[in-house]
C-alpha cells in the first residue's frame, strides 16, 4: 500500500519527504568519509560505465535540485506510468515443494493445500530427528508442478511481457534452463494474467475493490479501512539536523620533523557508575562524534541461563528501538548493540553510537529511556525469542573451520558457554524471567564510555551524568568478575580436541592449530605480528596453492585477555590428521625459508608493518573503536602502535628465529600447542575417527613433554587413528580427559584488571 498512499500524498507532504532526503544526500556528500584508495579506483571505473569522464567523480552521489512543481508532475507520472503492476517482474524462490500462501489470490487449491501438508510432515519429522526447523536439506529449491501450473498457465498469460525466475532442485522438466556457471535450474515465463490483474488492484488505488482483497482475511469492511487508515507515510524524521557547525578548528598539517601528537582521551568522570572518557577530535573536519558504552553487570557470564538471559535482553531491546533505529541511520546515525567481542572481555551489552553530532544527543537519550522502561510483552518477547533460538541453530551451519576456532575458546576461555548450551537454556526463558533479570541488570549496572569527535568536554560530562542520573542503577556494585586466559601445560605440551562437525552433511573438515606464547607485550606484539605476516603468505602459497589441501588457509594473531599466540587454520575435504601432518611438515620448511630470507626481502616485510600500523584512521569512527578496546580492556594504551612501530625498527631476523625455535618449530622446548579437530562427512566416510559418534561427539587428548618435529612421510597416521598423528611425544602418556575437567584443572594468566 506505499505506492497508493504516496499517489494520495498532498504536495505540501511530498516536498518535505522530497527536503529530508536532499538534506541527508547533500550532508553525506559534504562530509563524505575517506575511502581506501583501491576502493575509491575500483568504484570510478565502475562508474565509468555510466557516465562521462566529466562526471564520474560525483557519479553515484544523487544530488537533489529544489522542489518545484514540475517535480511534483514528474512522480504522478511515475506513478501512473512506471510503477504499476503491468510492469511487475516476479523472481520465485520457493524451498521444499513450498509456495507461500499469500502469494496467490484467494484460497489455495487443493494441490496447494496437499503440498502444505506434506511440507509440514517434513518439517515435523526433521525437527525431531535433528531439532532444528525450517532449515532445508537439500541445497537445491523445488517448485511442486500443481503449484508452478496455476501460477504460469499459459491459457492466463497476458500481453505484457512478465517473468518469474524459480529456482530448482533436481528433476528435469519441461521449459526449465541451467544455468552455464553453477548449474542451477530455473525457468523464466509470463506471469498469468489473474497475478498481474490483482497487483493492478494494489498498486492502483485504495479502493473498495481492494478493501474487500482475500488478504485481509475474513475482516468486514470498516476493519479492513481500518487497517488500512493505520498505514501513513514515514512521519518527519526528528534526527535530522541541519547544524554542521565544528566546535574546534582542526589542527595545521603537521610538518616538524618530530612525530605528530597523539590523540589522547581524557578522564571526565570517575564515580561507581560510570568511568568516562572524553576525546575532542576534528581532525576529520566533519560534524560527527561517536558515543561508545560498555553496559557492564557482576554475574552474566556465571551460567549458561545468564547468558541467554543478556541475548534475550538484547534482541528485546532492538525490536523496541526498530522505528528510532531506522530513523536515525537515515539521519546518518548508526546504533550498534551487541553482547560479544572477540577481542575484548564483555560483561554485559555494548551500545555503540556514531554520526551527526546535532541529534546525537537526543538518539542516545532515546535508546537509554527505551532501555530502563524496557517493556517485555508476550508478543515481543515470542518475537525476540524466535530470532535468538533461530541464529543459535543456524549457527551450526558455519564453516568448520569456525567451529575450530570456537573449540579452541571452549579450552582457553572461562567462563565458556557452547551455541548448545545457550539455545538449551533459552528454550526454558519466559517474558517473567527477563523482567527479573532486566531489573537486576540496571541495579549492578557498571558502565565503560567513550564520547569523542565533534563535541566539548563539558557536553561530553554532561551527557554523561545525564545517562547517570537517567537510569535507577545501584550505589553498591559488585566487582565484575576477572577474565582470563588459560595457561596451556607447559614448559611444553599438545592438547588435541576433536569433535563432529555440527552440520552432519558438511563434506569438509578443519584443523585450528594454536600456539600459545605469553602475556603481551609491545616487543612480542611487534614480533609476532611480523612473523605471522610473512608465514600466512607462505602457508598460503604452500598449503592452499601446490597442496591444494583447502580454499581456506590462514595464520593469524590471537590475543585476547592480555595473552597472545598464533594461530594456524585450514578447512579442508580430507582427514583431519592428514591436514595435521601437512600443516606441521609446513612450519618444518618454513624455518629454513625464514632462515636463508635476505635481509632486502626481510626489510621489505618489516617496512610494510610499519606503514600499515602508521596510517592514519580515516574515520572517527575506526579511531573511536580503537581508543574505546583500550578502556574496556583497562590498558589505556593510547599509542600501542607507535610503541610496535619503535620495536619493528629494532628488530632483526635473529630475533624472529629465536622466537620460532622458542615457541612454535616443532619440537622446541617451550610449545605450548592446542590442536582442534572437526571432522567432516568425507572424513568420516573413509573411517576417520570412527570412535566419534553423536553421543560421543567430543574427545579431548592431552600430553606433556617435548614434541619432536618429522618429516610428511614419518607423520602419516593409519585411516581411522585418532591419535596426534603428526607428531612424537616424549613424556607420560596421552591422557583422555572431559573438556570441563582439563579446563579446570588448567593455572590461569594474571586478569587484565
Amino acid at each position: 500500500h506505499y505506492l497508493p498512499l504516496l499517489r494520495a500524498s498532498d504536495t505540501a507532504e511530498r516536498e518535505r519527504l522530497w527536503w529530508e532526503v536532499k538534506t541527508l544526500s547533500h550532508l553525506n556528500f559534504r562530509f563524505k568519509n575517506k575511502e581506501r584508495e583501491d576502493v575509491q579506483s575500483e568504484n570510478m571505473a565502475y562508474s565509468l560505465q555510466f557516465y562521462p569522464p566529466s562526471e564520474v567523480l560525483g557519479a553515484g552521489e544523487l544530488l537533489y535540485e529544489d522542489w518545484n512543481t514540475d517535480l511534483n508532475n514528474k512522480i504522478d507520472k511515475l506513478l501512473d506510468e512506471s510503477l504499476i503492476g503491468s510492469n511487475m517482474r516476479l523472481h520465485l524462490t520457493c524451498p521444499d515443494q513450498e509456495m507461500p500462501s499469500s502469494f496467490l489470490e484467494g484460497d489455495p487449491s487443493p494441490a496447494q493445500q496437499q503440498a502444505a501438508e506434506n511440507a509440514g510432515r517434513v518439517r515435523a519429522q526433521n525437527e525431531e530427528e535433528d531439532e532444528v526447523a525450517d532449515v532445508p536439506k537439500e541445497e537445491g529449491i523445488v517448485l511442486q508442478k500443481d503449484l508452478e501450473k496455476e501460477l504460469l498457465d499459459p491459457a492466463e498469460v497476458g500481453t505484457c511481457v512478465h517473468n518469474v525466475s524459480v529456482g530448482t532442485g533436481e528433476g528435469e522438466e519441461d521449459g526449465w534452463e541451467v544455468d552455464e556457471w553453477y548449474g542451477t535450474r530455473y525457468k523464466v515465463a509470463d506471469i498469468a494474467q489473474r497475478i498481474v490483474k490483482n497487483a493492478g488492484d494494489w498498486f492502483s488505488h485504495l479502493t473498495d475493490k481492494c478493501l474487500c482483497h482475500e488478504r485481509l482475511g475474513t475482516l468486514d469492511i470498516e476493519a479492513k479501512r481500518q487497517v488500512i487508515s493505520q498505514m501513513s507515510l514515514p512521519p518527519a524524521n526528528k534526527y535530522i539536523s541541519e547544524d554542521c557547525k565544528m566546535v574546534a578548528e582542526p589542527a595545521p598539517p603537521h610538518t616538524s620533523s618530530a612525530p605528530a601528537p597523539i590523540p589522547t582521551p581524557t578522564q571526565v568522570l570517575d564515580t561507581p557508575t560510570i568511568k568516562g572518557w572524553h576525546l575532542l577530535d576534528v581532525s576529520m573536519e566533519a560534524p560527527r562524534a561517536a558515543i561508545f558504552l560498555s553496559l557492564n553487570s557482576a554475574g552474566l557470564d556465571s551460567s549458561a541461563r545468564s547468558a541467554a538471559l543478556v541475548r534475550m535482553l538484547l534482541e528485546v531491546l532492538e525490536l523496541r528501538i526498530n522505528e528510532a533505529r531506522y530513523m536515525a541511520e537515515e539521519a546518518g546515525i548508526t546504533i550498534d548493540i551487541t553482547n560479544y567481542s572477540f577481542s575484548a572481555p564483555c560483561y554485559g551489552l555494548r551500545l555503540l553510537l556514531h554520526g551527526f553530532t546535532g541529534k546525537l544527543e537526543e538518539v542516545l537519550q532515546d535508546v537509554v529511556r527505551e532501555l530502563e522502561s524496557l517493556s517485555i510483552t508476550e508478543e515481543v518477547f515470542g518475537m525476540a525469542k524466535e530470532k535468538a533460538e533461530t541464529d543459535y541453530r543456524n549457527r551450526k551451519f558455519q564453516q568448520p573451520y569456525l567451529h575450530s576456532i570456537q573449540s579452541n575458546q571452549a579450552v582457553l576461555e572461562k567462563p565458556f558457554w557452547s551455541d548448545e548450551e545457550r539455545l538449551a537454556e533459552l528454550h526454558k526463558l519466559t517474558p517473567t524471567d527477563l523482567a527479573i533479570f532486566h531489573s537486576d541488570f540496571l541495579t549492578q549496572m557498571q558502565v565503560d564510555a567513550l564520547v569523542a569527535g565533534n563535541m566539548q568536554e563539558a557536553r561530553a560530562k554532561m551527557l554523561l551524568l545525564d545517562l547517570q542520573n537517567s537510569i535507577n542503577m545501584g550505589k553498591l556494585k559488585q566487582p565484575l568478575p576477572p577474565h582470563t586466559l588459560a595457561q596451556l601445560p607447559g614448559p611444553a605440551s599438545h592438547t588435541v580436541h576433536t569433535q563432529l562437525t555440527k552440520d552432519a552433511e558438511h563434506l569438509d573438515s578443519a584443523v585450528s592449530v594454536y600456539l600459545q606464547i605469553g602475556q603481551q607485550t609491545h616487543a612480542l606484539d611487534a614480533h609476532l605480528q611480523l612473523l605471522c605476516q610473512i608465514l600466512d603468505k607462505e602457508a598460503y602459497s604452500q598449503l592452499r596453492t601446490r597442496e591444494q589441501l583447502g580454499y581456506i588457509v590462514a595464520a593469524e594473531v590471537s590475543t585476547r585477555s592480555g595473552v597472545t599466540g598464533m594461530r594456524l587454520a585450514v578447512q579442508s575435504s580430507r582427514a583431519p590428521h592428514d591436514v595435521h601432518a601437512r600443516v606441521e611438515a609446513f612450519l618444518v620448511t618454513f624455518r629454513q625459508m625464514l632462515q636463508d630470507m635476505d635481509d632486502t626481502t626481510f626489510e621489505s616485510y618489516v617496512d610494510s608493518l610499519i606503514t600499515q600500523k602508521l596510517e592514519k584512521d580515516r574515520t572517527l569512527h575506526v579511531r573511536a573503536s580503537r581508543l574505546f578496546h583500550e578502556i574496556v580492556c583497562h590498558t589505556n594504551c593510547w599509542n600501542r602502535r607507535d610503541l610496535q612501530v619503535e620495536e619493528l625498527r629494532k628488530t632483526s631476523k635473529d630475533m624472529l628465529m629465536q622466537l620460532y625455535d622458542t615457541f612454535i618449530m616443532p619440537g622446541a622446548a617451550q610449545r605450548r600447542k592446542l590442536t582442534s579437530f572437526v571432522v567432516g562427512k568425507a572424513a568420516l566416510e573413509k573411517g576417520c575417527f570412527a570412535s566419534l559418534s553423536p553421543h560421543n561427539a567430543t574427545l579431548l587428548v592431552t600430553r606433556s613433554g617435548r614434541c619432536a618435529g618429522m618429516s610428511l612421510e614419518e607423520a602419516r597416521a593409519p585411516e581411522g587413528e585418532e591419535c596426534l598423528a603428526s607428531e612424537c611425544v616424549l613424556g607420560p602418556p596421552a591422557e583422555t580427559l572431559s573438556v570441563h575437567d582439563f579446563v579446570t584443572s588448567l593455572e590461569r594468566f594474571p586478569p587484565l584488571r
